[in-house]
């Protein structure tokens, strides 16, 4: 039995006849049929739709720091200030004390800070094409080499993104006076411990250091760290920043915008 052998089936002309017939196929009426089912009404009509809630706002998860995959770790190195750091391809050092900090410059000679690292983190090469880009020790430094069996592993990743972007987010302030209070927050947060009434930086630096840690230069942030201490924003103790709670702004200052 075909489709055109069924009784409840028959062909409709069009007007201008031909192969469209064959298409136009309707079903002719029998009292015989049972009645057509009822259609059940869309789903969206029997399903409240909610409006999305909002996600409190979290911190990032920070992974931990696990001990790097590697096929050989070397020995142990020593350096003094100022020394340069000398890492070659395929390998991560991991401070075990001191800071390092990673610097480059323009053709007129403006120093910006790329990064700073201390006790626990891991410094390697840079992850972009930055020329000229160089890692300079900011103290005595005792670094262990570590030889990648399989590239960069993800905490060292993170590392890398995150600070560049929190390093970034300071020059959004045109404000030097709050871009320098908060830069000496940011290390004092990644390097320093808290104490009474406030928390330590953690790390000592001079003030050249700190303008090129913000943009800025030697005489004003000279000038800035006496206003800070005049109006008792952070005090000098055993040649850190120990800055007053009352000075922390977690959230975007409104000059920054």
């Amino acid at each position: 039995m075909t489709l055109f052998d069924d009784p409840g089936m028959q062909l409709v002309s069009n007007d201008n006849g031909g192969m469209d017939d064959l298409y136009d196929l309707q079903p002719t009426e029998r009292s015989d049929r049972s009645p057509p089912l009822a259609i059940a009404p869309p789903l969206a009509n029997t399903i409240p739709i909610t409006k999305p809630r909002s996600l409190p706002a979290t911190e990032p998860p920070v992974p931990s720091k696990k001990p790097v995959t590697s096929n050989k770790i070397g020995a142990s190195k020593y350096l003094r200030r100022k020394d340069p750091c000398v890492i070659q391809q395929g390998e991560l050092w991991e401070i075990e004390q001191g800071f390092v900090k990673a610097l480059t410059w323009d053709e007129q000679g403006c120093v910006l800070t790329q990064g700073i690292w201390g006790p626990g983190d891991f410094v390697g090469l840079p992850l972009g094409h930055i020329t000229p880009y160089e890692i300079l020790c900011m103290s005595t430094v005792q670094v262990k080499v570590h030889t990648l069996a399989h590239g960069y592993p993800y905490e060292f990743l993170w590392d890398q993104a995150q600070q560049s972007q929190e390093l970034l987010s300071l020059f959004r302030c045109r404000c030097v006076e709050n871009r320098l209070l908060d830069a000496l927050w940011w290390l004092a947060k990644r390097f320093g411990t808290s104490k009474s009434g406030g928390r330590l930086t953690g790390i000592t630096l001079t003030h050249q250091e700190l303008a090129d840690l913000v943009g800025s230069t030697r005489v004003t942030i000279t000038r800035m760290l006496r206003q800070l201490e005049t109006s008792g924003k952070l005090e000098r103790v055993n040649r850190q920043f120990l800055l007053k709670d009352s000075t922390h702004n977690p959230q975007m200052r409104g000059d920054c915008l």
